[in-house]
């Protein structure tokens, strides 16, 4: 009898890259969907649970070499990072989202990122780094018509500017973010509320009551467009009080100081 080898036919070989092919499809078509879960519970306030649903989208994500897939997924892990505690981290994995967004062109993904960059730095106390973050993120997100990030953006530029002493803008600014909101009916995610809570409280108190009411009107009163004025003014105000300290610090520095308190003259005495 004679010996036949068995071939598989050329149709059989061309099928399995067609398969992986509409595989990979079918993942990508699925991943907005997850995030959006993710992005359901994590408005819950469930950390835990969309942590685990993105930890599985950057897995699948991997696996079929979905670079904005793994993009996205750094980016979530970031914010949840953040909210942790952990900013190191955070900044690592919302780095390396940004630069893959912007290698993929993907420009709301980007300005989300930067803007969850500008968290991190305002967390880190690095007021001048956040805002140039926000401001940023806030370009590209007028450019798309992304309105709630346009909000989450100016609300995050009065927590810096009320930082850094200007209670009254501060809370213009964040009149003109809920105002916005109201407009389109964008929530504020839960992992924000509580920084954004104070921030209003901080002002209210530094203002009191009529004043916080009459600048939180004003802002309630502006278009968004003209938020952009106030934002410039108030890193002028910024820079300016910067170049005030410097010149203080210069004119008048601090006197050495020396250790177990002894003075000037005693360290003199005892060289």
């Amino acid at each position: 009898m004679p010996c036949t080898s068995y071939r598989k036919s050329p149709s059989h070989k061309a099928s399995m890259p067609a398969r992986a092919r509409r595989h990979t499809r079918l993942v990508r078509r699925r991943f907005p969907i997850r995030c959006a879960v993710a992005r359901v519970v994590i408005a819950r306030g469930d950390i835990a649970t969309a942590r685990t649903l993105v930890e599985e989208c950057l897995a699948t994500s991997r696996a079929i070499g979905y670079k904005r897939g793994v993009a996205q997924a750094h980016s979530q892990s970031g914010l949840y990072a953040l909210h942790l505690g952990d900013a190191v981290l955070a900044r690592s994995l919302l780095e390396e989202s940004l630069a893959t967004f912007r290698e993929v062109g993907d420009r709301r993904n980007e300005a989300k990122s930067l803007f969850h960059l500008a968290k991190v730095m305002a967390f880190q106390g690095d007021g001048m780094a956040a805002r140039a973050f926000y401001k940023e993120s806030l370009t590209i997100a007028r450019e798309l018509n992304y309105k709630d990030l346009v909000a989450s953006c100016l609300e995050g530029v009065a927590e810096v500017v009320i930082a850094q002493g200007q209670p009254a803008r501060a809370t213009s600014i964040l009149g003109a973010a809920e105002g916005l909101r109201e407009a389109i009916g964008a929530h504020m995610l839960p992992i924000f509320r509580a920084t954004y809570d104070r921030t209003i409280a901080t002002a209210r108190n530094q203002l009191g009551e009529k004043a916080f009411t009459a600048a939180w009107e004003q802002g309630r009163k502006m278009a968004v467009e003209q938020t952009a004025g106030m934002l410039e003014e108030a890193q002028e105000a910024e820079v300016a009080t910067a170049e005030a300290r410097q010149t203080q610090a210069v004119k008048f520095p601090s006197p050495p100081r020396y250790p177990d308190n002894l003075t000037a003259r005693e360290v003199e005495v005892l060289r």
